[in-house]
């Protein structure tokens, strides 16, 4: 967007010199005419792109920038409130404006991301595995804690019996309850499992996931340092599966 911006106004300056007439210097009105409609638009380009952050920041989408690695993942999984505010319902069998978005396949969430970056102009996708792996543990700043942040469960995530109740049936919470890791993340260990965008080689029309699941298999999940990973079909819905977002940089 930005750059679009700048191409415009360096044509625009082009255009006005282009008005005078060289022989006189005074105003061509044919030329004048053509460089007032280049200035409505590059009118219109800077609305468009006001109007982009202002939904962003009304949207809440925090990204942290792992710089060593070229990209950036999103401070939070996608709540519900950002997922209806873009898409205008909310699939998620236990509604809570914060808490993480369930219940779409990656092929709705591939249709969310679409319609978030040409509302935005931004591209936003899905973190590949590594990516995921490597913002999990810290990136540069990785101590080698069993949990995203910490090597002591209660501190990073939450049991959602502690929240709703030994007879609840829900299995996620409203992010950010608890401690972030090293790089200011929350929820990689806790909440839901989470889409990543690589293709599991060993199975048909699968894809990576990572995060917590449901609350009698983590200590299962979370026994590996960097997380489990496991496969989906990329129609498969679940009230213990969401998403987080990325971005290279």
């Amino acid at each position: 967007m930005k750059n679009k911006i700048i191409r415009i106004q360096n044509f625009i300056l082009f255009a006005l010199f282009s008005c005078l007439n060289p022989s006189n210097n005074e105003i061509d009105d044919n030329k004048l005419s053509d460089f007032l409609v280049l200035q409505d638009s590059l009118r219109a380009v800077e609305n468009e792109r006001i109007e982009s952050q202002k939904l962003l920041l009304s949207l809440n989408i925090q990204m942290i920038a792992i710089d060593e690695a070229n990209f950036a993942i999103g401070k939070y999984e996608v709540t519900q409130k950002i997922w209806a505010a873009i898409m205008g319902e909310n699939p998620s069998e236990f509604e809570c404006d914060d808490c993480p978005v369930t219940n779409v396949s990656w092929n709705d969430v591939q249709s969310f991301i679409y319609s978030l970056n040409l509302k935005t102009g931004r591209s936003f996708r899905l973190p590949s595995e590594s990516e995921w792996d490597f913002a999990f543990r810290g990136g540069k700043l990785d101590r080698g804690f069993r949990y995203s942040g910490s090597n002591q469960f209660g501190e990073v995530a939450l049991k959602v019996n502690d929240l709703y109740g030994n007879n609840t049936v829900h299995n996620i919470y409203p992010v950010g309850l608890k401690k972030p890791n090293q790089l200011g993340i929350y929820d990689m260990t806790g909440n839901v499992a989470e889409w990543c965008s690589d293709w599991n080689i060993d199975w048909d029309n699968t894809l990576k996931r990572h995060g917590d699941y449901w609350e009698n298999q983590r200590e299962k999940i979370f026994k590996w340092r960097a997380g489990e990973s496991m496969s989906d079909n990329i129609n498969k819905r679940e009230n213990c599966l969401g998403f987080r977002l990325a971005e290279s940089r």
